[in-house]
């Protein structure tokens, strides 16, 4: 599939909507890929400085903050570096015209991350539905695996989204950018209730001084 000029769909962590590129190379675990400029309202280079993955994009539309390192920009496009664990799958063939979101028999929820009183921006937030026998299995597995489970990123106010899910219970964890730890509330229940056709608004998460030690 190489005659059109960006033939792979390639769907990152957290976001049902795939964005059409020109797939380069695996290097070791990152991703190298080309994609146009104009698909993300903004490109924040050296957000994070000294991180491995040191820019920010945030694809027009959407609140999920990708991960990279920019390795070039020519011509309205872009040679991004992903990390392996931003990246959900690359398909090859045409990109599908409407997401997942909305799709009949799914729901999501929306939240907000809070470090104390401040939003916490750029961190990971991790879901899993939460099903029958693997409930309490799933609450105390920290994180869950991705093959479990859907990330995005809280955007530059602390928010976070996630679409297109199975209606059902699902428990939340958070990893602040630049820590390796994990977060979660600490009883042991489900943090949010999605409902198919809806978008449920999730209690405020609040991280304390956790952040501190």
């Amino acid at each position: 599939p190489s005659h059109r000029p960006f033939p792979y769909s390639l769907y990152i962590q957290g976001d049902p909507a795939p964005l059409p590129c020109r797939v380069k190379r695996w290097e070791g675990k990152e991703l190298v890929v080309e994609i146009e400029k104009k698909l993300f309202s903004l490109i924040a280079r050296g957000e994070s400085p000294g991180a491995e993955y040191p820019d920010a994009l945030l694809p027009k539309g959407r609140r999920l903050v990708v991960r990279c390192r920019v390795l070039g920009a020519t011509g309205g496009i872009l040679t991004l570096a992903l990390p392996q664990e931003e990246v959900r799958g690359v398909l090859a063939g045409k990109v599908p015209s409407s997401p997942t979101a909305g799709k009949p028999g799914t729901g999501g929820f929306r939240g907000i991350v809070f470090w104390g009183k401040r939003p916490l921006t750029g961190a990971r937030v991790r879901a899993v539905q939460l099903t029958g026998r693997s409930l309490l299995p799933g609450i105390l597995e920290a994180p869950p695996k991705l093959d479990r489970a859907v990330e995005t990123r809280t955007d530059g106010d602390g928010r976070f989204l996630f679409e297109g899910l199975p209606p059902g219970n699902y428990k939340i964890w958070i990893q602040p950018r630049g820590r390796k730890d994990w977060i979660r509330r600490i009883r042991l229940v489900p943090d949010v209730k999605v409902i198919e056709g809806k978008t449920v608004e999730m209690k405020p998460f609040r991280v304390r001084s956790v952040l501190g030690s």
